[in-house]
């Protein structure tokens, strides 16, 4: 079957254009983090967290890979050997031509940050995919930025965030049936077709989806009822691997169904 033809995953790092004054309603600037800076209020010097802190910075072609070969190491275990991934990030990192909001603004636009990445790409991708048939090989898209998958589930202020998906055949084409949208050469017969070679599915997640590298969290968690000396590490329990989500999205590829009731999410995570 062609979920289990699948050999590599291949990862890719995309951010946006600068942001000059810091969007509310987005995390980040649209670039990846480079250090891990989590100290917090702005006139007093109080660590979010100065223990252990989960996915740390910089964000770059070593930490991706090390995300890609968490989730191979998951599958491997699992599936007692059965499941055995190669992984490959490549090192460079392509900016994309809008703002990170632009991208978050419906299933469509989630879409097209996956096409955008792929036809700025599209070289690169095929030099490390030569040797691999179509359906043995996966795109992840790592985007700068938080993800908008972890909540607390009562206010959000950066609704802007992009959530992380699973790009379906039928996602791209809902994406070719709306004329609202940009084209794109890449997209043909509703599956992307470069250098010979069919892409019809692909992941999307962000750099990370820890909170504590952003002020938001403190938007998200409340500390205006906490005391002054209690402060200091209050938000070391508060963080987020992206293991388990990424898992998840992959297992759509891999043939296995979602062990929940999938009525109320949304069609991004399909």
């Amino acid at each position: 079957s062609r979920s289990s033809d699948l050999k590599l995953l291949l990862g890719i790092m995309v951010d946006f254009q600068e942001e000059i004054l810091d969007d509310p309603m987005t995390s980040g600037m649209g670039k990846f983090l480079t250090e891990a800076d989590v100290g917090y209020i702005d006139d007093e010097d109080i660590a979010r967290c100065s223990r252990q802190l989960l996915d740390p910075p910089p964000h770059n072609t070593a930490y991706f890979n090390a995300q890609l070969v968490a989730v191979k190491n998951y599958y491997h275990n699992i599936s007692d050997g059965l499941i055995d991934l190669e992984t490959h990030v490549i090192d460079q990192t392509y900016t994309l031509s809008e703002n990170m909001q632009e991208y978050a603004l419906s299933d469509g636009h989630i879409t097209k940050l996956f096409l955008e990445t792929i036809n700025t790409s599209k070289d690169d991708i095929l030099s490390y995919v030569a040797n691999y048939n179509s359906d043995e090989f996966i795109i992840v898209v790592f985007h700068a930025g938080l993800g908008q998958d972890i909540g607390s589930g009562g206010f959000d202020p950066t609704i802007f965030d992009i959530h992380s998906a699973y790009i379906d055949q039928e996602m791209l084409t809902d994406y070719n049936e709306n004329p609202e949208l940009p084209e794109f050469n890449i997209l043909q017969n509703n599956s992307i077709i470069i250098g010979g070679k069919t892409i019809s599915d692909g992941i999307i997640l962000p750099e990370t989806l820890n909170m504590i590298y952003y002020d938001v969290i403190e938007d998200v968690f409340i500390i205006d009822f906490v005391n002054n000396n209690e402060l200091e590490d209050l938000f070391c329990d508060i963080q987020y691997g992206m293991t388990g989500l990424f898992s998840y999205l992959l297992g759509f590829r891999l043939g296995f169904p979602p062990m929940h009731s999938t009525a109320n999410i949304a069609p991004v995570t399909r």
